[in-house]
């Protein structure tokens, strides 16, 4: 929580006033139904305007602009709903996209793809271009298929894609959160074949994770990469490297999200550090850590 302190006050005034209680407003009796499963206050701030439609969590990369009208189809039901300012919105109906957490890119040929985590990870591409105009537009959609031509044997489970982005070297790439049973947490490295996305390669895991974390009864071995998002910070280096964030929720083995100290659902980690893509034939590609903590908010 951010509180301001007036220009005007002394440090010293400031140092000894008491921090003021907070207040906030009760939850609404209509949000979704997944919220009391995050453990969350039982008073919580609302922003005026919100999407909250039944079952919403993980929006991820399901935010889009299509010719002034921005599109969001929100986990785990992916709903579309649609609004021109990002206040006021209109729910334009169900899709034939599956369940959990995905995202979607626009393709080189402004084409609009949504990928999820069904059978690893299924393509849909949108009939509509991206510059396609109004509320409807991305309301059609159709399934190209299993998209992960090679991966690892020893990965138990994958899932979350994060948006596709097309990197420097002018390949495509997708991280998937993956698990090794028994041994740590993946950040999954794919690579297109081409331009369609539509077979994709594992390369490398440009981050894994063994660590136990938690606190008290909640502790645990780190399981998943759950709901994880890569990009970059800063310039490219001499080297070719470049500063990147790897953000990600943690999830313990045997299931279970994990929660802080004092009972918040706050699982979420960075870890920052230098990357470059992988060498053509899949050399590299992991992610030097500089840092890493948790995001606290």
């Amino acid at each position: 929580m951010l509180l301001l302190v007036g220009v005007g006050a002394s440090a010293a005034a400031a140092a000894a006033a008491p921090p003021p209680k907070a207040s906030y407003p009760p939850v609404p009796e209509f949000l979704p139904h997944f919220l009391p499963a995050l453990h969350l206050p039982t008073q919580r701030t609302l922003p005026s305007g919100r999407v909250l439609p039944d079952g919403m969590q993980d929006p991820a990369g399901n935010l889009m602009l299509a010719d002034g009208t921005y599109h969001v189809f929100p986990c785990c039901n992916w709903e579309h709903f649609s609004s021109t300012d990002l206040v006021h919105w209109e729910k334009v109906g169900p899709t034939v996209l599956g369940g959990g957490t995905g995202s979607m890119a626009v393709r080189e040929d402004s084409t609009v793809i949504a990928m999820t985590p069904h059978q690893g990870m299924t393509m849909y591409v949108a009939a509509d271009p991206a510059s396609c105009a109004g509320p409807t537009c991305l309301s059609n959609w159709t399934k190209v298929g299993p998209v992960l031509a090679t991966q690892p044997k020893e990965f138990g489970r994958i899932g979350d894609p994060a948006r596709p982005w097309k990197a420097r070297d002018g390949r495509w790439y997708q991280i998937l959160g993956a698990a090794v049973k028994g041994a740590a947490g993946h950040a999954a490295l794919y690579r297109a074949r081409d331009a369609t996305l539509t077979k994709m390669d594992f390369v490398t895991s440009i981050l894994v994770e063994n660590q136990t974390v938690g606190f008290g009864e909640n502790k645990g071995f780190f399981d998943m990469f759950e709901c994880p998002d890569f990009f970059p910070l800063g310039p490219i280096q001499p080297d070719g490297s470049q500063k990147h964030v790897f953000i990600s929720s943690a999830y313990l083995q045997g299931g279970g999200p994990l929660y802080t100290a004092d009972g918040y659902h706050n699982a979420v980690t960075f870890w920052l550090g230098d990357w470059a893509p992988p060498a053509a034939d899949g050399s590299g590609g992991q992610l030097r850590l500089d840092s890493s903590g948790p995001v606290d908010w």
